[in-house]
């Protein structure tokens, strides 16, 4: 199977980072990296050609077998494998957009929950099963009204209306965070594979840009029965929410604008937003008390939903 990476960059500062992202996967990856352009494929090549260029990918390059497409303005700064994914799974594979309350809105108004909603910016796709797909939606797209987020809620519509399979991929393959104060601090913890920037933050893309390659990522060990778990989630005294960790490091649900990923560091459970680190909890019998690290917030817990 012949897999290469795939990114544009068109106007402005695009093509100089799409160079530069070119450049990250390859170090990441060991796979080869083409740049596509979409005034090859589109008479006027404007923002919203640029992002339907990405569906594209097979008909502009057609020795490829499958293809990983991500935004020009996506860092990739570990080593991952993309053989290893392609090798375990034949289904379009994405990862779950970031907590954002228009994106929360967005979802809603398309009929899914925002569980359901996946970031176009960073997928896996092999010719065989989504070659024909691209093509289906690109031809759908013009016959439908636009939307607030482009091509983007269009594709997820669409992939819910055709009963596509997605297999959700980590969020830390497509991590959003912007204006990030000390970026090494997240991306180690976590395990960033992909840093996305926004697209107006050149200087935080070309910073995360010049860090090292790491490594492959070694997780700490997630305790038994933290996953997919109803929890009472509390702080300060206000009324509990329930809360629960999906495995790929997002709060899925009872989610805030502190609480919005999670891991496991040093037998301790971390949750951060977007931007920082905000909260270290500590195991207690078989909940977890916490402490801020962010604001001069009360304690907090998270204890398990029990039946009686």
């Amino acid at each position: 199977m012949k897999i290469i990476g795939v990114t544009i960059g068109t106007g402005g500062q695009f093509p100089a980072m799409a160079e530069l992202a070119a450049k990250r996967f390859e170090a990441a990856t060991g796979l080869e990296c083409r740049l596509l352009k979409p005034s090859d494929y589109f008479p006027r090549a404007g923002k919203l050609e640029s992002m339907l260029a990405r569906y594209k990918t097979f008909e502009a390059f057609p020795d490829a077998d499958a293809v990983v497409y991500f935004d020009a303005d996506l860092a990739f700064v570990r080593k991952w494998n993309p053989v290893e994914l392609f090798a375990a799974e034949s289904r379009l594979m994405m990862v779950v957009d970031g907590h954002w309350d228009g994106l929360e809105a967005e979802a809603r108004k398309l009929g899914m929950p925002l569980t359901d909603y996946h970031n176009a910016g960073f997928h896996l796709a092999n010719r065989e099963h989504h070659a024909e797909l691209f093509h289906r939606f690109l031809k759908w797209f013009n016959e439908i009204p636009r939307m607030e987020y482009g091509d983007q809620s269009a594709f997820n519509l669409f992939l819910q209306m055709t009963g596509t399979p997605v297999a959700d991929l980590p969020a830390t393959y497509n991590f959003f965070a912007h204006e990030w104060p000390n970026a090494k601090e997240q991306i180690d913890p976590m395990g960033v594979i992909g840093w996305h920037c926004a697209a107006n933050e050149k200087p935080l893309f070309l910073e995360i840009a010049s860090l090292g390659v790491r490594e492959c990522f070694k997780p700490d060990p997630v305790p038994d029965g933290l996953c997919n778990r109803r929890f009472w989630y509390n702080y300060g005294g206000a009324s509990d929410r329930i809360m629960v960790l999906s495995p790929d490091g997002r709060i899925v649900h009872g989610w805030g604008g502190y609480e919005m990923f999670w891991w496991m560091k040093n037998g301790d459970l971390l949750f951060s937003n977007h931007k920082r680190k905000t909260c270290s909890f500590v195991r207690v019998g078989d909940g977890w008390a916490g402490h801020w690290l962010v604001d001069s917030l009360p304690a907090c817990t998270l204890k398990p939903v029990l039946l009686p």
